[in-house]
């Protein structure tokens, strides 16, 4: 009888009375980038703090389309630039949506076109910190592309470990599987 007390007090605690461990943080990116979000990171730059994202498909899809290519040096600077452009989400506390207004001139019914649709109005915000990155010294764009570049390869790392996992998984082959999330392109 005291060996069968013994051998009910060796046996491993149900899973349920188990405390959760704390993550890796490559799980926690995994986990991050498998439920739709997207890594972030604060940058302090030029005396700003920016607030910055990995982008999602549709940031891209934008950023891919915005670029102007008319010479190599033009197609790196606004290959940057449009991945920051999506990715600058606030500066110094504020929100891109906060940080501009519609000007005068544009006409109700854009404006009326924007505030109704998110997707039109994201479109208009990210072209207006295209054209406001435009305008900042070359320093000040390359210091945010760094700092961008941390998140970036941090996404592309833990896009590698589910890559790695799954070919593990399936025997050692790689298997084509489709994945809700797109491979950023780094931006340095």
């Amino acid at each position: 009888m005291a060996n069968e007390e013994k051998d009910k007090k060796s046996d491993p605690a149900p899973m349920s009375d188990l405390p959760k461990a704390k993550y890796h943080s490559v799980l926690n990116d995994i986990n991050k980038q498998l439920g739709g979000q997207e890594l972030t990171i604060t940058a302090d730059v030029a005396g700003h703090t920016f607030f910055m994202s990995t982008l999602t498909a549709d940031e891209e899809m934008w950023a891919d389309g915005i670029m102007q290519v008319n010479s190599p040096a033009q197609a790196v600077s606004s290959f940057r630039m449009s991945r920051l452009a999506a990715a600058i989400k606030q500066i110094d506390g504020v929100s891109v949506p906060d940080l501009f207004q519609f000007p005068d001139e544009m006409n109700e019914e854009r404006k009326r076109e924007y505030r109704s649709s998110k997707y039109s109005k994201r479109t208009w915000e990210m072209g207006q910190v295209y054209m406001w990155l435009g305008e900042l010294p070359m320093a000040v764009i390359d210091d945010l592309a760094q700092k961008y570049q941390e998140i970036s390869k941090k996404r592309k790392e833990s896009l590698d470990q589910i890559k790695n996992s799954s070919a593990r998984t399936s025997g050692g082959k790689s298997k084509a599987t489709s994945s809700p999330v797109r491979e950023s392109s780094p931006v340095a």
